[in-house]
């Protein structure tokens, strides 16, 4: 995260975030880490774990909506399974292999997938999009603002442990009802599988949890995998004391623990979301992400920022240069006015050179003026951009946002995007004007954009749903 010495880049480094957060969603409580920078290195620096209503409290406080959040979630029905690697010159076609891998009853137009790429293995992660929509939608906006929404199993394969990870193995991340099961062969994800049965189950009975994961890690990979049988159990995620380990020591199979690598300080129950938070600190993407509307409030705030640190890092050179400038021509000055006052009558040439320094004075302080009225204005302009940003309605995003400035501080805006539902364009310009803030709103086109066309013209794979394309117009 260092990158620069120098004054310079010290004022650049102030825009970057301070901050980089992780998420781990379950059905009841929030998992929320953050990276930041210590010593030039970075380091863990917040934990917090508890329900929705307090991760949401903690979250504004942090400013979370503002920042964006890295996530990943636990609870929802997902699947990753291995599909073929796309043919060497050739196109990947996905829609065979959703045929082959999706739930029984279920249409390809049902699920939300997404192929990636886990070292020379060819995957697919795929989600069940009404209840995937239905989690987006009831996260408040500290919570739902992502980046990114992986499955919490995803977000650790980068973390993978490929020195030892030799013949076939399987890891295990738990919960307290329910575990995460991933069949490895060397480093290549063979399967995956959820048992019903988490540290709840290995605490009040090991016995019989031991004999519930037997059908898993015994049984059940013996069908699948005829004649192989597992070497090695890797615990990605253990009980509050230890119960998943103690219980499986009666399998036989041995334990041995992964090198975290720059997740070893994270405490075990974030490292899902410590994965995530050390990802974005290193300007990293996760593997796969499921469809998620950008943050708009933390993507307008982080261009902002970046924008920004690279005019301080190039404006504190050349203010320190016009400050020393101006300092030595002061001096010089006081130097001139008194061999000036003593030979003024034969040194006439001396005054005209002082002359030319006074002229030259003004031109640098109106330059330096002109640079304050220049940060200025962007920080308005940040303010004007935070305060529509906040004011958008569910199901309705920007896709272009000009921005004029006129007399004294004042700002034009020229606002385009989609929304999924018409009813949504109404109630955005209904906020922008009740905001109090703009002199002129006004709605200058609309256009139905056919579901059958929508990813050819907008790019989006919306499920061939209808989208409304809008053009607001905004004064201030």
């Amino acid at each position: 995260m260092n990158r620069g010495q120098g004054w310079g880049a010290g004022l650049e480094a102030r825009f970057r975030p301070g901050l980089y957060w992780g998420a781990e969603f379950l059905a009841e409580s929030v998992r929320l880490c953050a990276f930041g920078e210590k010593d030039g290195k970075p380091s863990l620096m917040h934990t917090f774990a508890g329900t929705y209503a307090e991760a949401d409290a903690f979250a504004v406080r942090h400013g979370l909506a503002y920042e964006g959040l890295q996530a990943g979630v636990s609870h929802l029905p997902f699947k990753i399974e291995p599909v073929e690697p796309i043919p060497e010159g050739g196109e990947e076609d996905l829609l065979p292999q959703l045929e082959r891998v999706k739930p029984q009853g279920l249409s390809v137009d049902a699920l939300d997938a997404h192929a990636f790429d886990s070292g020379e293995d060819r995957l697919l992660m795929l989600s069940r999009e009404e209840a995937l929509r239905a989690f987006l939608e009831k996260q408040p906006p500290s919570l739902g603002a992502l980046w990114e929404l992986t499955a919490a199993p995803v977000a650790l394969l980068p973390f993978l442990d490929r020195a030892r990870a030799l013949g076939h193995w399987a890891a295990l991340l738990c919960e307290a009802e329910y575990s995460h099961l991933i069949y490895f062969r060397g480093t290549s994800l063979i399967a995956y599988a959820k048992p019903f049965a988490g540290w709840d189950a290995a605490g009040r009975d090991a016995n019989a949890f031991r004999t519930e994961m037997k059908k898993a890690l015994v049984y059940h990979f013996g069908s699948r995998f005829p004649g192989l049988a597992l070497e090695s159990i890797q615990i990605w995620r253990d009980g509050p004391q230890g119960e998943i380990a103690a219980a499986l020591k009666g399998l036989g199979i041995p334990q041995f623990q992964p090198d975290w690598g720059p997740l070893a300080t994270v405490p075990e129950a974030f490292r899902v979301a410590g994965a995530l938070a050390w990802q974005g600190s290193q300007g990293l993407e996760s593997l796969a992400s499921f469809t998620v509307p950008a943050p708009v409030t933390a993507v307008s705030r982080r261009v902002w920022r970046r924008r920004a640190g690279k005019c301080a890092r190039a404006g504190s050179l050349a203010l320190a240069g016009a400050a020393i400038g101006v300092a030595l021509l002061v001096l010089s000055a006081f130097a001139l006015r008194w061999t000036a006052s003593a030979k003024a009558r034969t040194w006439s040439g001396e005054l005209r050179r002082w002359d030319a320094f006074q002229q030259r004075k003004a031109e640098v302080d109106a330059q330096l003026e002109g640079m304050k009225e220049l940060l200025a204005r962007r920080t308005s302009a940040y303010a004007a951009m935070q305060r529509i940003a906040g004011l958008l309605p569910p199901e309705l995003w920007l896709e272009n946002w000009e921005m004029e400035s006129g007399t004294g501080r004042t700002f034009t805006h020229k606002l385009e995007g989609y929304s999924l539902a018409e009813a949504r364009v109404p109630q955005f310009l209904a906020n922008l004007e009740k905001s109090g803030r703009l002199g002129s709103v006004k709605l200058k086109s609309t256009e139905r954009v056919a579901g059958e066309s929508v990813e050819e013209k907008t790019h989006i794979q919306a499920n061939k749903k209808d989208l409304i394309r809008f053009q607001i117009g905004a004064g201030e």
